[in-house]
């Protein structure tokens, strides 16, 4: 672990200072490109210093640019040192791993099959985890799904942009059993309006999640009174605004919580706090698998 730490240090140390000194050098670039045009509006400008100003400045701000990329080079290979050393330890120590892949996600299909999140178009993701937990299969990573939205300027340009839909963990329960037709909760926003097709007696479960059922009482052999308390106390633990998807051998959860498991912190100095923190995030997973799997229904 000594060779770890140091590597860790070293890439710290690294990274901070390549980020502040290419702040520093975009500070005096920006400042010595905007002297350069003070001075070339002067009534007597001296060109040759104006020169000499723009020449300093664009050097310094290409200097910026390339210390950022160097910078970004060192962020990846921390990642790495991190998930070969840290992350993948502190999973296997929980689950049986079938598959840790730290650049890979939860599929397009498997996210479109599930139907939870609506009108989006980019995937992107990371920290892919496959294998079983207390004997049922299951997967997880972090996802972030963006709407790209292209508009056309005054000027005849394309105009892109993002809106962000979904980013936090999604997780894939297998089932043991087939559940009757296909049920999907969303929680509500206060200001959405959603309309339910079906009710529980519960209300206050009612109004928490938008209820889609293909086949109501389908639904309701999933949505027993034990079950409805278990999602709402995992909704909690979850901290996050919540989507679930029951349908064929699957359970799908999805987290929104703005947030990415197992990515490095820039306060951490000691390897012995990554290692602390990821297993918080491990627990953060297993405590919400540990409330679905109550369901002996499904599982």
């Amino acid at each position: 672990m000594s060779k770890i730490q140091a590597d860790f240090s070293a890439y710290n140390r690294s990274i901070t200072g390549l980020r502040w000194v290419a702040r520093v050098l975009t500070l005096v670039g920006a400042a010595l490109v905007v002297l350069a045009s003070a001075l070339g509006r002067a009534e007597m400008p001296n060109r040759g210093m104006q020169i000499i100003l723009l020449i300093s400045g664009f050097a310094s701000l290409i200097i910026a640019s390339v210390l950022r990329v160097l910078a970004t080079r060192k962020s990846h290979k921390l990642e790495k040192l991190l998930a070969d050393n840290v992350t993948a330890l502190a999973l296997a120590e929980v689950f049986d791993l079938d598959e840790y892949a730290p650049n890979s996600a939860i599929s397009n299909n498997e996210i479109c099959k599930a139907g939870l999140i609506k009108d989006w178009s980019e995937r992107y993701g990371s920290d892919l985890v496959r294998g079983r937990y207390k004997g049922c299969k299951f997967s997880f990573s972090d996802v972030d799904l963006q709407k790209r939205v292209d508009e056309k300027t005054s000027r005849g340009a394309i105009d892109t942009t993002y809106h962000n839909r979904f980013k936090g963990q999604w997780i894939i329960l297998e089932t043991n059993k087939d559940i009757v037709g296909e049920l999907r909760l969303r929680e509500r926003l206060r200001t959405e309006l959603a309309k339910s097709n079906a009710e529980t007696e519960n209300t206050q479960f009612n109004s928490k999640y938008q209820i889609e059922a293909s086949d109501v009482h389908g639904a309701f052999m999933v949505l027993t009174p034990h079950f409805m308390e278990a999602v709402m106390r995992a909704d909690f633990l979850a901290n996050g605004r919540t989507f679930m998807y029951f349908g064929g051998r699957q359970v799908h959860i999805a987290i929104h919580n703005e947030r990415n498991l197992f990515e490095p912190s820039r306060k951490e100095r000691d390897i012995a706090e990554v290692q602390l923190r990821q297993r918080r995030e491990v627990k953060y997973i297993t405590d919400i698998l540990d409330i679905f799997l109550e369901n002996k229904r499904l599982f």
